[in-house]
């Protein structure tokens, strides 16, 4: 891949929208902490082959888990957010008809087309001045999926994650036949 196709997909329109939205910022810092956590432990000079190879697994597993718990809190708190809206929304004839069309649409998958919507009509607002009621009742809408996206992976990433994931990561590491403790008392028993 050369640099002026990173380039062209960083300058995408999609890619930049993914990534300035909450939800989008948190997948790719995950996955980033992913790839990378476990990429300089294994570069760590200071540390025996067994240890980097159980610390990079280990912190590879931990984050994996970390984005799916990520990926299926976030719709769910987003589709929250748009709930606390939606008395902005309905006091609007025109946001109302939006919510009515996003309504039909599975209750995962509202939050996202309702931001599809307000992407739609986003350019008739005019920055700086005063918004139509309209535009008012779908910055809030909007607002309240960005909020619910926050929350969903605030709650998500630091009081689910980490129980979840320890208690997930230990088993897997076992059954892949990295375990920690086996490794150590083989250590002590070619030692003896």
């Amino acid at each position: 891949m050369s640099i002026n196709s990173i380039g062209d997909k960083l300058g995408n329109a999609k890619f930049a929208n993914f990534a300035k939205g909450t939800a989008g910022a948190v997948y790719v810092m995950t996955v980033i902490k992913a790839v990378g956590r476990p990429y300089f432990i294994c570069k760590d000079k200071n540390s025996d082959e067994n240890t980097k190879k159980y610390a990079a697994t280990s912190e590879f597993l931990y984050q994996l888990i970390c984005l799916g718990i990520t990926v299926a809190m976030i719709p769910f708190f987003k589709t929250g957010g748009l709930k606390l809206a939606e008395k902005y929304l309905k006091n609007d004839k025109d946001a109302a008809k939006v919510l009515g069309e996003v309504s039909k649409v599975g209750i995962f998958k509202r939050a996202s087309a309702f931001a599809e919507k307000y992407k739609e009509v986003k350019h008739t607002f005019e920055e700086g001045k005063p918004q139509s009621k309209f535009g008012e009742a779908m910055a809030k809408g909007n607002g309240g999926i960005e909020l619910g996206a926050f929350v969903g992976s605030v709650i998500g990433l630091t009081l689910l994650a980490p129980p979840i994931s320890h208690a997930i990561v230990h088993p897997i590491m076992k059954a892949i036949g990295m375990d920690k403790k086996e490794e150590s008392s083989k250590k002590l028993d070619r030692q003896g």
